[in-house]
């Protein structure tokens, strides 16, 4: 049997119903338990967790609505999988019902192969992608990467090691977690469809994985996105953020946080469970000794010493201070560093593709690639390099960039 060997709790005040889905799901392979209402629901799920419940909405007693709040307000049931049913207008039914934290919808009278196909889907979710869940040991680890100062390129960079990630088999998630929006969307070249806003992080109580992963967007290399808020909603409280990032956790081996450098509800709870934070600075005098300040700023917060790394990203050629004098100033190795490549950059913004995926011989890809590893295997970082004289002629460079470009174009 596939998905079967599950137990389907039915919860509705229709005998005509309950009888039909128990009769169909049973000739399926589950094992099928019934409730004409919500409090006998919840009397059978103190009895016997089940796999999955189907439920009504209008319902004597406890309706589905109250149901799915009980129940997402438990923590032996927050993450139970839920198929909310209704005849009423989807409109209604879908504000309502997603809201209280139903994972799916189905309209009736409904269509049972529909309803089966559902059942399956929402099963191998919960049983294969989040298998983890239940292991804390087994949820994905939190990487922050948060600029010295605006305009450092903290998020091209996170844009790009997203995508590297993603593209050597690791299951990534990019959020873009800056208290206003950001340029995630532009860099990826990716229609900002869905934003966090809608979800309901004001009411973490209801948040489930399911509408956590409805709004992440897809990127060609297997990486998956979440746009930062709009600015127009309300700021969510922090256990909201928090239920958020442990979501995430639950979703990929690694959640790539891009986080403003303030002391704003997403940085903070974001900061509290990361175990890489990389400050990137550029390496010129006044980026450095905002760098400093930043690190003694986290350790002041509590971030743990050992989880604070500096990355050095040379936006422009003719910053050429070296990683020596960069360490010392701001009291810490230089773990990794991006030389300049101001052509390739902008190629790749007239592209609107990755820098990553413009030519893998450029330094600066290398660069980026072996951030990536560091990050996915949490391995300790070795100290990087940039050059200490001028960078290569204007020609080298644009030699290197035309080959990169044509292998692209004849892959």
């Amino acid at each position: 049997m596939a998905e079967t060997s599950a137990r389907v709790l039915v919860v509705d005040d229709e005998a005509d119903t309950r009888n039909l889905l128990r009769l169909r799901l049973g000739n399926e392979g589950y094992e099928v338990g019934l409730a004409a209402d919500g409090w006998d629901a919840l009397e059978q799920i103190a009895q016997e967790l089940p796999d999955l419940v189907i439920t009504d909405l209008m319902m004597p007693r406890v309706d589905g609505v109250a149901l799915i709040k009980r129940l997402r307000g438990s923590a032996d049931t927050a993450s139970l999988p839920i198929i909310l049913l209704s005849g009423r207008d989807r409109a209604v039914d879908l504000a309502f019902g997603l809201e209280a934290g139903a994972d799916d919808y189905v309209a009736k009278p409904f269509d049972y192969a529909e309803l089966s196909a559902r059942v399956k889907s929402l099963l191998r979710r919960v049983r294969g992608t989040f298998a983890e869940q239940a292991d804390p040991a087994a949820r994905g680890h939190v990487a922050a990467l948060l600029g010295a100062k605006g305009g450092v390129g903290t998020t091209t960079i996170a844009a790009n090691v997203g995508v590297a990630l993603a593209r050597a088999g690791t299951a990534t998630i990019l959020v873009d977690l800056r208290p206003v929006r950001g340029t995630i969307a532009a860099l990826l070249g990716i229609a900002p469809r869905r934003r966090l806003d809608r979800l309901p992080l004001t009411r973490p109580e209801v948040l489930t994985k399911t509408m956590i992963e409805d709004t992440l967007l897809p990127h060609p290399s297997g990486l998956r996105v979440l746009l930062g808020p709009s600015g127009e909603q309300e700021t969510p409280p922090a256990d909201g953020v928090k239920a958020l990032i442990e979501g995430l956790r639950r979703l990929a081996g690694v959640v790539l946080a891009d986080i403003d450098g303030s002391d704003d509800v997403f940085g903070q709870a974001t900061l509290k469970v990361a175990e890489q934070v990389w400050v990137v600075t550029e390496p010129e005098p006044t980026s450095v000794d905002r760098a400093e300040t930043m690190v003694k700023l986290l350790e002041q917060r509590g971030v743990r010493p050992r989880v604070i790394h500096v990355l050095a990203n040379q936006t422009s050629p003719t910053m050429t201070l070296g990683v020596a004098e960069i360490a010392a100033r701001v009291g810490r190795p230089v773990a990794h560093a991006i030389g300049a490549v101001p052509q390739a950059c902008a190629e790749a913004v007239r592209r609107g593709t990755p820098l990553v995926d413009l030519g893998p011989d450029l330094p600066s890809v290398k660069a980026l690639t072996a951030l990536a590893e560091t990050i996915a295997t949490k391995r300790p970082p070795i100290t990087g390099s940039l050059p200490d004289h001028e960078p290569a002629p204007a020609s080298a460079a644009r030699a290197a960039l035309k080959s990169a470009v044509e292998r692209q174009q004849s892959g």
